[in-house]
């Protein structure tokens, strides 16, 4: 008998592992110190910034038969804010099954904007993710501009392939990216959801991406489209440089169409524990809006003090043309003026556990 349950005990602790629960804590804590003016409003603004902290929350389980579960809850953090509010799941949150088709996942995730090849500016400072502005902004009068692609898609259904040849491919499909579908309901807002698709290259020195982003809000009868596409090079002797291209629109109806085209060029350089970061940007006039271009120049330097956590410093100028108020990405103080330029001077620092 006590032979029997023996057996029974070491066939337990052999098969336990095939389906083993693991659970795993992760995140990052940053903050940074911003110097921001606009030309419009004619002073400094000084401010402390929180670069998305966050708690990431990670189980898996295999369950078998090459599959494996996935949930994870991504708790965002404001850690120089004044109330605990701000503490939430807004992050990347979703419950997913894997295995040899890819992966199917349900959720809030990350979809579109986060393609772009930036080369570490915007690692731990916001306004060095200006670039954004000039790819998936899209002005829509002459003090307003639209984000077209620009966050995480909630209510999200999404499908991600294996890698084959270097090629892999992302498709989702959201019945209320912006809103919930209770609230949907109630005000019919962003019924018709949003569509996804991105198809990626990774092969050696080079990779590529392009991707579509379609919204339509019905509420207001806006049809929001985004194309990106880009492609980065790895010239070794620690040089990267890569570039991307964007269209961003923005129609009401069968109104007034507002459409913009765009490209960034980010090029690296690392040298020990040392990466300095070029990006220059432009973006021309929107349809429909004259005098509406901006350009974009940005320096970025990344210092690994260990392999977890970075210093940063950067400087970012925007500058617009008579008919637009581009804004700053992440910026606290909004840009209300035409014509007005951007500048932000941060330092930060950014620690990954």
């Amino acid at each position: 008998m006590k032979k029997h349950l023996l057996a029974v005990a070491v066939a337990a602790a052999v098969a336990a592992p095939a389906f083993a629960q693991n659970v795993s804590i992760s995140g990052r804590i940053g903050a940074v110190v911003n110097q921001e003016k606009y030309t419009g409003i004619g002073k400094n603004q000084r401010t402390v910034e929180d670069p998305n902290s966050r708690v990431i929350f990670t189980v898996t389980e295999d369950l078998g038969q090459g599959l494996k579960f996935t949930g994870q809850i991504d708790m965002r953090a404001t850690i120089d804010a004044t109330a605990s509010t701000t503490e939430n799941s807004s992050g990347n949150s979703f419950g997913a099954i894997s295995g040899g088709f890819g992966r199917v996942l349900m959720g809030r995730h990350d979809m579109h904007y986060n393609e772009v090849f930036d080369l570490g500016a915007g690692y731990v400072n916001d306004a060095s993710s200006s670039y954004r502005n000039i790819l998936m902004y899209v002005p829509t009068s002459t003090t307003a501009t639209t984000s077209v692609g620009i966050g995480r898609v909630q209510n999200l259904v999404r499908y991600d392939s294996p890698a084959f040849a270097g090629f892999s491919a992302t498709v989702g499909y959201s019945q209320a990216a912006a809103a919930d579908e209770v609230a949907q309901t109630a005000t019919n807002a962003a019924q018709g959801g949003a569509t996804i698709g991105t198809l990626r290259y990774s092969q050696g020195p080079i990779s590529a991406y392009v991707s579509n982003f379609r919204r339509k809000d019905d509420s207001s009868n806006v049809q929001l489209v985004s194309q990106i596409y880009g492609a980065k090079y790895n010239v070794g002797n620690g040089i990267e440089i890569a570039a991307n291209f964007g269209t961003a629109s923005s129609q009401a109806g069968v109104g007034t169409k507002y459409e913009k085209n765009g490209f960034t060029i980010p090029v690296s350089y690392t040298v020990g524990a040392n990466t300095f970061v070029l990006t220059v940007g432009e973006t021309e006039a929107a349809s429909n809006l004259a005098n509406s271009g901006a350009s974009l120049t940005d320096l970025t330097w990344n210092y690994a003090l260990s392999k977890r956590t970075t210093l940063s410093a950067a400087y970012t100028s925007l500058s617009n043309e008579s008919g637009v108020a581009y804004g700053l990405y992440g910026s606290t103080a909004s840009n209300a003026v035409a014509g007005a330029d951007g500048t932000n001077f941060s330092i930060g620092i950014r620690h990954n556990f």
